[in-house]
Order: C-alpha cells, then sequence, then structure tokens
C-alpha cells in the first residue's frame, strides 16, 4: 500500500509539473494573426511576418487531405484574445484555409464579446452537438468566423476562421 501511494505521487508531481509548466509558467506568446482582415487568400510566405517568434511543430502526413499541412503552436493570446494553443491549415499550394485556437472554458465569454464588438452580432447559430456563432467576414469574400456558442462537454472550446464554408464542412468534426 506504501508503494502505491509513493507512486501515485510520483505520478501526481510529474504531470502537475507539467501542466503547471505547460500553462501556467510559460512565458507569454501572443499573436496578431488580424483574423477579421483575413477576407483574401494568404499564401504561407506572406503570412510569415504574423507568426515572428512562433515555433510551429508542421505536419503533411496526409491526415487532413493529401498535400495538405497543419501547424501547431502553444500560445497565450491571439489578436489580444486569450488562447491556448494555433493551428494553421494550408492546402497543397500552400494558401491558408483554416485557424483554428483553441481558448480555455472560462475565457469563451472573453472571447465571444469581443467578437461581437468587432464584428457585430453573429449572423447565424449552427445548432449541432455543440452550437456554433457565425460570422461571414465581407460581401466580397467568402471568409467566415466562427466560435462556441458554449463550452463543450469534452474539451476546449475554439475559435475558427476558414477561407469559405466549403473548407468548413470540410475540416469541422460531423
Amino acid at each position: 500500500m506504501r508503494t502505491l501511494i509513493i507512486v501515485t505521487l510520483g505520478v501526481v508531481v510529474v504531470f502537475g509539473t507539467g501542466y503547471l509548466l505547460r500553462d501556467v509558467l510559460r512565458p507569454p506568446i501572443e499573436v496578431e494573426l488580424r483574423l477579421t482582415e483575413l477576407t483574401k487568400p494568404v499564401e504561407r510566405s506572406q503570412f510569415g511576418e504574423r507568426l515572428t517568434g512562433i515555433t510551429l511543430d508542421c505536419s503533411d502526413d496526409g491526415r487532413i487531405g493529401s498535400g495538405d499541412q497543419v501547424c501547431f503552436a502553444p500560445v497565450t493570446e491571439v489578436d489580444g484574445l486569450p488562447a491556448r494553443y494555433l493551428a494553421l491549415f494550408f492546402d497543397d499550394t500552400r494558401y491558408l484555409t483554416a485557424i483554428n485556437i483553441v481558448i480555455a472554458a472560462q475565457d469563451l465569454e472573453t472571447v465571444l464579446e469581443a467578437l461581437e464588438e468587432r464584428l457585430g452580432e453573429a449572423s447565424h447559430i449552427i445548432e449541432a452537438d455543440n452550437n456554433w456563432r457565425v460570422w461571414h467576414l465581407a460581401k466580397e469574400s467568402n471568409a467566415l468566423i466562427m466560435a462556441h456558442d458554449v463550452p463543450p462537454e469534452s474539451g476546449n472550446p475554439a475559435l475558427l476562421w476558414f477561407r469559405d464554408a466549403k473548407t468548413a464542412e470540410r475540416l469541422l468534426p460531423h
């Protein structure tokens, strides 16, 4: 019994320290993507200056589509909004297709209020297992921003940008 307690405490210390280092003590990583201005196709090379100071972990193993690439990075803030992780999706021609910003459940209301302040009221809500608020960025653009309406029961809420609705349908879980 004593060994079990010691092992359990060791596991708690190791994983607890990992959490503390990852989510509390990591240095601030703030990114200015200017999501609300992304209304025209952007090539990865043109997007680079917005990613200064970020180390991206990229994969193009074909899980999201042949030739597509996804890049991940831990962040603390995107466009002045609290965030945890950032994922950038590029198509086979290296144009930006989607952005996924993972946020903490306790920050969702702050993010939604900021989006409504910047973009106005959501144009509509997609009712699904997890309801999504949707904003269309410009009449001449097909780009849209989506955010969870309420935190999902499992996992963290997300703020998403898509270059068009077709991409959103392809990448969103069904």
